[in-house]
């Protein structure tokens, strides 16, 4: 059986549009996993992995904005007591 590399499970289990060259290597490994369970493993945890590091840069994210609007509350305030 001829496994899908590392890099192509990771970029199956990223991807977040169809285009013609992600549709071939998506069909392809859905064939692939249909009939492997040690990749279908390995996505479950590649997607887990994935997902948590989504979850990371949302709550990064939302932690700069409200640093962000903080400070210009704080902007805000310094010119309006002067």
């Amino acid at each position: 059986m001829n496994h899908p590399d590392l890099n192509e499970l990771i970029e199956f289990v990223s991807m977040d549009k169809l285009t013609p060259e992600t549709l071939d290597a998506s069909a392809r490994i859905n064939a692939h996993l249909a009939d492997c369970a040690d990749c279908r493993a390995r996505v479950r945890d590649l997607q887990k992995v994935y997902d948590a590091l989504l979850s990371e840069v949302g709550t990064a994210a939302q932690a700069a904005r409200l640093l962000a609007e903080k400070e210009q509350h704080k902007t805000i305030s310094r010119t309006l007591e002067s």
